[in-house]
């Protein structure tokens, strides 16, 4: 019985680069969502509404300190001399960093206080999965911008009014520039995080995957309706955005892969106004 045993050939190594090229690709994907499953596992319970209410007062407290700071320096030092306190609410070179900063302090308090809440890393708690952006940057980033592109296009044939309040943002080279790296490097992040990261999950929870989509993109498209003047058209345009980053995000497991799609529509704007504008050196071209 030993000796049969011990005449057994060996298991036969397997070279990568011998697998067909056609089955090689869905072996991966089988790869990727068995990783995705042993990282993040389905009964870890977080986030949920009170860690997704506790995230949101945390940014909420960051930008009102900010803000405020930034604010009483401005008024304190006279920055923005001949600008009223109600003027200097509207300024842009004030609202933009003050955002900026808030962002970042939420998150970095966030990483804190969910790695210790959690007893797990804030990033597996929230399902960030870089690696699974990286490999996938290469149809993610395309993909942002052609969506970027396709309902820019789209825009064209809806009522969108021709002066919005987002477009206090777009009156100086330098007010342009700020929006720009805010736009495309920070506020993609933190509204991932937020929305996709910890609502969405929290909603799917308790309402279904359907409705969590529905729910989380409408409470995307109001945070939005500020800056839109509430006009539906461009309401509908953002929530339909938000639905497909929901989708992004569900089916990679992987809030930094719908980071990087918003991330690549923000950048697809941003591309068609400093075409547009010979490299924002004509802001006039936007208003007409």
């Amino acid at each position: 019985m030993s000796d049969s045993i011990s005449q057994v050939d060996p298991a036969p190594q397997i070279n990568p680069d011998q697998i067909d090229p056609e089955v090689r690709p869905s072996i991966e994907a089988q790869s990727d969502t068995a990783t995705a499953h042993e990282e993040f596992p389905a009964s870890q319970g977080v986030p949920n509404f009170l860690h997704t209410f506790v995230f949101f007062l945390i940014a909420l407290a960051a930008l009102l300190a900010v803000q405020s700071s930034l604010y009483a320096l401005a008024v304190s030092r006279h920055l923005f001399a001949g600008e009223s306190s109600a003027q200097l609410q509207h300024e842009p070179l004030l609202i933009v960093p003050s955002e900026a900063i808030a962002y970042l302090l939420s998150i970095a308090a966030a990483a804190l206080i969910f790695g210790l809440w959690w007893h797990r890393s804030f990033s597996s708690g929230i399902q960030w999965n870089a690696r699974t952006a990286l490999r996938r940057a290469g149809a993610l980033l395309p993909f942002g911008l052609l969506l970027g592109l396709l309902l820019e296009w789209l825009s064209s044939y809806l009522p969108v009014p021709k002066q919005l309040p987002i477009d206090q943002f777009f009156g100086t080279r330098t007010e342009v520039w700020l929006a720009t790296i805010f736009g495309i490097f920070i506020a993609p992040a933190f509204e991932e995080i937020a929305f996709r990261g910890f609502l969405l999950p929290s909603l799917e929870r308790f309402s279904g995957r359907a409705i969590a989509i529905f729910v989380t993109s409408a409470l995307f498209a109001a945070l939005h309706a500020g800056q839109l003047a509430k006009a539906w058209a461009p309401l509908v345009v953002v929530f339909c955005v938000s639905v497909v980053l929901c989708v992004v995000r569900i089916r990679f497991k992987s809030v930094a892969a719908s980071a990087l799609v918003h991330a690549a529509y923000n950048a697809s704007i941003f591309v068609l106004v400093f075409i547009g504008t010979d490299g924002y050196r004509h802001l006039d071209k936007l208003k007409t």
